[in-house]
């Protein structure tokens, strides 16, 4: 039988046990509050590791983005993709798409701007890379007398921002195919 003082339960799948990890889903049942240092890590691991939770993160980006980031702040975190794997992700998607879309429009239609592909190719990755650390600052200042931390709002802009960049480009390539098709 086991001792109650022992037990604890899941944020993750509610189960209640004992021990480090949970037997269901396998996350910590102590978790810890998300840092700088921590953050940096999840860059490494982003190059190391691939996460299964890429289609997961995008569906509750979808149907409930600022609860699904909240979950992931306060522990709920063995089902959604790392935010910095899901950023890289969705900013090497978007670059390829919009270049694509581009180096179509030269080729096929010869209208575009080849500067324009040529920028999407090489350096939207990069751009997006570096300037997130002044935005994050910038949403944290705005922000500073919420709960969260510098690296808390990291990861809210980290969520929010891959999931613009895939409508962005979901919407390039839907005006692509369909030139006539009025977004605004």
């Amino acid at each position: 039988m086991l001792h109650s003082e022992n037990i604890q339960t899941c944020r993750s799948c509610g189960l209640p046990g004992k021990g480090i990890y949970c037997s269901r889903c396998g996350q910590a049942y102590k978790i810890k509050r998300i840092t700088l240092p921590g953050l940096l890590h999840d860059v490494f691991h982003f190059f190391t590791h691939l996460d299964k939770g890429f289609g997961y993160t995008i569906k509750q980006l979808v149907t409930s983005p600022g609860i699904m980031q909240r979950q992931y702040i306060d522990g709920e975190r063995s089902k959604h993709q790392k935010p910095f794997s899901m950023f890289f992700i969705c900013v090497t998607i978007a670059a390829l798409i919009r270049y694509w879309v581009y180096a179509a429009l030269l080729k096929y239609y010869d209208s575009g701007n080849p500067s324009e592909a040529i920028f999407f190719l090489e350096y939207m990755v990069i751009m997006q890379v570096v300037l997130l650390p002044l935005n994050i600052l910038i949403t944290y200042l705005f922000f500073f007398n919420s709960k969260y931390n510098y690296a808390e709002i990291g990861v809210f802009l980290l969520y929010t921002i891959s999931f613009f960049l895939l409508v962005a480009s979901c919407v390039s390539l839907l005006k692509f195919i369909w030139p006539d098709l009025d977004t605004a």
